[in-house]
This record gives structure tokens, sequence and C-alpha cells, in this order.
């Protein structure tokens, strides 16, 4: 022990090993559609709300938004969702303001694909943060202006100058520099032959600054503001600066004008966003492991997600639903006499158009309510429509055709309309071949990581319903691994699209199962095998499963969902879809994943120490201290720590000819709760790394 005689700093190397620490397990990674957010790009949320402000709201053709409201309804406290589309396709709704009458001031584009941001606008009105006036006429030197007050006037900023008996028209001039001691404003270009008249009896010239506000609206509503924005690229409130990267609607580009707005602007539509999910294949749901981390897209982006443990891809099974009718308010019906006495009535003519092509659209059926009447017609060849003997006044128009989604628009003249229909971007039914590529893909992440596991929703049977017991057993033969589990069958939940509708919707079980993984993991732990508990948002099964199928299944692997009388929807059963009685048990292959993840991060520090007797007593120390508080949580068998594990490091799992290749050699047995059998764990170090290795 070193003695401290002399005052100064001294140096000690602890030997103190850091501690092992179990793994987080509970985390959910769910790859599917949704109505907005970035795409390909995993996005970690803790609650459903959290959901809605990113990825919207629930879809008629997709799955995702259910399972994810799922996940947290049943215990769920972490997810990363991954929205997938086709990349080539899918494009964001944008729009222009204008400075004038031909430039461009900005670009606004909604922050990611998708037909949600068709749904916004952007209005702008003119405000001005400071005021002053230049009284000394006589002063009036080229670029320089003396004022009363500089207050709220910064360089790089834009000012209007106007003048009684002076300019028609405001000058419009930029602030270069600001003497706060002279009160001088130096502007960008002289003002002499503007047209300001400098004489000791002339009016003051006044000098506001300009700015805007821009306005976000959603379905009309005002969702954002952003105030007192510059056209001024080196201005620290710059229009984009302060608009990129915090709203959470729109991203704004500057144009090929000055930066200042038209004003005043009121109401100005984003269009032409789409989906991008009618060529969509199944390529865009997995990705592909082999790209870079950057490029890499839908499950394969998951890949570098560390917090990640379950696996979840609910629409390999999406179908696509007829667009449903907009709900049509009633214009109300009025008198027909008092209608006569007081208006009359009109034609009106238009022309419906593919919003993409531009093609006109044949056999597009129109119907107008007038407030008495419904009047019909079917568009021509050149999209043409003519309805007549219409009350003047509020009309509304509802536009259908088989392949777009119908459109609903209210008017209130008669003028002739170019009305335009957007294709119905839903996307295709993938075949059972392409969805057990993506499922198996599924697996090949989970053991090729060795930190997450597969949940596996069955497929639906040809043309639409539950698949039967015939083809979920063959299914399930088309698996055989201890990284996933399958269960069966699809749940009836409420459908908030739709909440009059008998029996609900049904949707794949993969979210309540990740649900009930991660409640169980956090209550009580990884080992605790995740079934016999009540399911939540959930009205019923959508096959009973009894006591007599569900013996046919269970051998088999496959996990059973089923409504008890009065002890509503449980997960009953808790198997792998492996063949190997080791592997059986969900709790068992997960709890060594977690083991796994515990040893490789837990036992870093080891690499490239010196390989002696030191080193490898403080391996095993590391390891029994972490194994036994497992052990006392209830994670092993045994009712001693002997019978639940054991822990060797010494010289003979480190003989000489092992160690003269710079490795050394752990030997872990544990004894899983579930079955009552010793799965052993090789852990060898080499010169540069850890490896771990199961036996």
């Amino acid at each position: 022990m070193t003695t401290y005689l002399t005052p100064g700093v001294y140096f000690e190397r602890s030997t103190q090993t850091p501690p092992l620490s179990a793994q987080r397990t509970h985390a959910a990674g769910f790859v599917g559609l949704a109505e907005r957010g970035p795409l390909h790009d995993p996005q970690r949320l803790t609650d459903w709300r959290q959901f809605q402000r990113v990825f919207g709201g629930f879809l008629t053709y997709a799955n995702l938004a259910y399972s994810v409201r799922a996940f947290f309804e049943n215990g769920g406290t972490v997810c990363w969702v991954v929205r997938v589309a086709d990349v080539d396709a899918a494009v964001a709704a944008s729009a222009d303001i204008p400075d004038g009458d031909v430039s461009t001031a900005y670009h606004i584009t909604a922050v990611n694909p998708g037909k949600w941001g068709n749904h916004l606008s952007v209005s702008v009105q003119a405000v001005s943060l400071a005021a002053t006036q230049h009284t000394h006429i006589d002063g009036l030197v080229d670029t320089l202006l003396s004022v009363d007050s500089i207050a709220g006037f910064q360089s790089n900023s834009r000012v209007r100058l106007t003048q009684q008996g002076g300019p028609d028209e405001p000058v419009i001039a930029s602030i270069v520099k600001v003497d706060p001691v002279l009160k001088l404003l130096e502007l960008s270009e002289p003002l002499t032959g503007k047209g300001f008249v400098q004489s000791s009896d002339a009016n003051s010239i006044g000098v506001e600054s300009l700015e805007f506000t821009l306005l976000v609206e959603e379905d009309g509503q005002v969702v954002e503001r952003f105030a007192g924005l510059s056209p001024e690229p080196e201005h620290t409130l710059f229009a984009p600066g302060q608009v990129n990267g915090v709203s959470h609607f729109i991203k704004m580009e500057v144009g090929d004008g000055d930066g200042l707005p038209k004003f005043p602007l009121r109401g100005l539509p984003l269009e032409s966003g789409v989906d991008g999910l009618r060529n969509l294949n199944i390529f865009d749901h997995i990705g592909s492991a082999s790209s870079a981390p950057e490029t890499k897209s839908g499950l394969a982006a998951l890949r570098a997600v560390d917090e990640v443990g379950l696996l979840s891809m609910p629409d390999l099974m999406a179908q696509p639903q007829e667009p449903v009718a907009p709900v049509r308010s009633p214009v109300g019906r009025v008198d027909e006499c008092a209608l006569d006495a007081r208006l009359g009535r009109s034609t009106l003519e238009g022309i419906v158009t593919d919003a993409v092509t531009g093609q006109d659209l044949e056999g597009v059926r129109i119907e107008a309510s007038d407030g008495l009447d419904i009047h019909s017609d079917i568009s021509d060849g050149n999209g043409s429509f003519n309805l007549s003997s219409l009350y003047e006044g509020e009309i509304e128009l509802l536009f259908t055709l088989d392949g777009y989604d119908n459109r609903i628009i209210r008017i209130s003249s008669m003028e002739s309309l170019n009305v335009t229909l957007d294709p119905t971007d839903q996307p295709p039914v993938f075949s059972e071949v392409d969805i057990f590529y993506a499922q198996d893909e599924m697996v090949r992440q989970c053991r090729e990581l060795r930190d997450r596991f597969a949940i596996i929703d069955p497929p639906r049977a040809p043309g639409g319903g539950t698949l039967s017991v015939s083809g979920l057993q063959s299914w399930r033969a088309r698996f055989d691994t201890p990284f996933a589990a399958l269960y069966y069958p699809w749940l009836i939940v409420r459908d908030p699209l739709n909440l009059s509708a008998v029996g609900g919707r049904e949707v794949p079980p993969s979210g309540h199962v990740a649900g009930i993984f991660a409640a169980t993991d956090l209550a009580e732990g990884v080992w605790r095998p995740p079934a016999n508990r009540v399911l939540s948002f959930v009205e019923n099964v959508a096959t009973q499963v009894d006591d007599v199928l569900h013996g046919v299944l269970n051998p088999l692997g496959i996990n059973a969902i089923r409504s008890f009388p009065g002890r509503g929807i449980r997960i009953y059963g808790a198997r792998t879809m492996s063949s190997d009685t080791a592997w059986r048990f969900v709790n068992v292959r997960r709890l060594m994943n977690m083991l796994e993840e515990a040893f490789r991060d837990g036992l870093r520090w080891a690499v490239f120490e010196p390989n002696s007797t030191e080193l490898r007593l403080n391996i095993k120390m590391a390891l029994t201290n972490f194994l036994d508080g497992l052990w006392r949580k209830g994670a092993f068998a045994g009712g001693s720590a002997g019978g639940a594990y054991t822990v060797r490091c010494d010289i003979t799992t480190t003989p000489p000819e092992v160690e003269a290749l710079g490795q050394v050699i752990a030997e872990v047995s544990v004894a899983p709760t579930v079955p009552y059998e010793f799965i052993i764990l090789r852990l060898g170090f080499t010169a540069d790394e850890l490896q771990v290795s199961e036996v």
C-alpha cells in the first residue's frame, strides 16, 4: 500500500470492475403505413398522443395506428415506429407564396410526404415591429436617415418609407447599419431621386420596419403562428430560419423573388401531396440490411436501434378499402315557393380532371344539393358535366368515381368549375410469398442481432377473412425458430373511424401482444411468460378458440388468444416456433437475449486487459453478482444459487493453449424457470473483441 508523505497529486488504478445490469427488453419496433410522418426514419414514441402528433390518426386500409394504440393500451411505454412508402412516388404537398405577379417569395412544402399535406394552407399578414420618423429634411443625405428613435430597428431589416406629398407609393429599403449614438439609419441605397421632398417646410418621412406573420392552417384551423419574420437572410428573424426545424407542418425555402411576400395573403392551399402507396412492394417494408445506415428503410432501419426488443409488422396484411363518402352536412331544406320568389334557377357547368395527370375524367358521378332537390349528372369523355335547374345560393357537390377519392365541395356562385380528383392511393394486397419473406426477415434480424424477438401475425385467408385451421397449420410449418412466436386469431376492436359499425374492425394481434410483453417485462421481468393477462382495446376475437382447437394449436407452438366468460380475453400460450424443446418457451429465449446483451455490454471493459488470474477472478465476480441478483428476483429455477446458475472462469476454461491465442473463456450455466434445463453460454475474449456463443 502506498504511503503518502509528500503533499502532491497521486494516481491510482482502480481495480473495481463495473457491475453488469439487466438490459431493457420492453421497447417495441413497429413497421407500417401511416397518414404522415418521416419516411423510413425510426421515431421514438412514449404515448399514443405522440403517435398522433407525429404519424396522424387511423387509416381505413392500414393497421399500424391500431397496433400502436393497442401496444400502449396494454401496458407498453416505449416504441419505435417506421413509416414506409414508395419513396419514388411519395410527394409532399407544396405551394408558392408570391412576392408580386410573377416572382415567388417562398416555396412552402409539407414537412413530409402524403395527402395529409393537402389539408394545409398558409396565410401571410404584414406587421411592423418598429416605427419612427425622419424630421430633419435638410439632413437627408443619400443613404443616411437621422431619426427620432432607433428602438426596434436592427441591421439587415427591411423598412417602408412614406411621406405626405412625397412618393406616390411607399419606398422599400434595407437597413445596412444602425448608429445608436447619432440615431442614424444607414440604408442600402440612396434615397435621392425617389421622390422625397427636401425642404424646411416638407413633411417628415415615416419609417416603419417591415416584417410579416405566417399562419399555418389545417382544415381551416390555425395550428401554428410565426410572428415578426424578416425577408432578409442576415436578419436574426429570417423567415426560413425561424420556421424550418421548428414547424411540425411545413418547411420554407427562398424563391426567386426578393423575399417580401405579397400582402395580404389568405388561405393559400398546399396541393399535390401523394402518399406513395399504390406501387408499394415488400422491399419497401423490409429494406436492405446491406445498405448504408443512412439509406436503410423499413425493417432494416430498426437494426441500428439498440433499444428495440420486440418486432411487429402489422401492415403486411393491409387491406385496400373503398373510400368512405364524406359526411354531407345538409344545406337545409327550404320552402320551394320562397325559393322561387327569392332566387332564380341556373345551370352549373364544369370539368373534372385527374389531379396527378391532368387528364379529363369520364364517368364521374356528380350529385348537387341546392337545399331542395338532388340533381345529378355523369361526366362525358371530355370530363364535362352539366347540372340544370339549380336554385341559386349555397350548393353542395359530391364527386365520386371508382379508383378515386370522393370529393365534396360547396359553392355559392354558378361560375364554371374546374374540379380535380385524387387517384385512390392505397397499398396492394401482398401475396403469401411476400408476407412470409418479410416475416422471415423479421426472424433473421432477431437471430443475427440476438437482442430482439419477433411477434408474428397470421395472414388473412385468400380473398379476405380469417385463415382456416389447416391454413394456419401450414403457415406455422414454414418456421422453425426460437426467435419468434405466432399468435392466433386476429382481434376485433372498436373502430374509431366507424363507431356505428356492427362487430367492429379486425386487426392483427401483434400490437396487443407486444403491449402484454412490455407490461410483463416492466412489472416482473423478461423471465416471466407473457401470458394469461387480460387484453385491453379489444371487443372480441375473430375466431373463438375452444379446448379442442387449443389442443391442436398448442403442441404446434401456436399461441391462442381466447375469450373466457367472466375473465376477459387473454393470451393463453407462450411458446416459440422452435422444434427444439430447450427453446420451446418465449420467456426462455428472451431471457437468454437479455443475458447475452448484458454480457456483451457489461464486459467490454475486459477486452485488451492483461490475461491474468486477476482478470479471470474479476470476470467471475461480475458475472456471479449479476446472476445472483437475477436469481433473487425469480429469473432462475433452483432453491439455491448453485442450483440456479454456475460461473466458471479459471485455468480449466482458459488453458495455456487458449491463453496463448489471446483469449479468456468464461462458462455460464443458468436454469430458466421454464423448463428446468440448463442452457450453457460460452463467453470468449479474443485479443480485440468479445464473443458470446450458446451450447
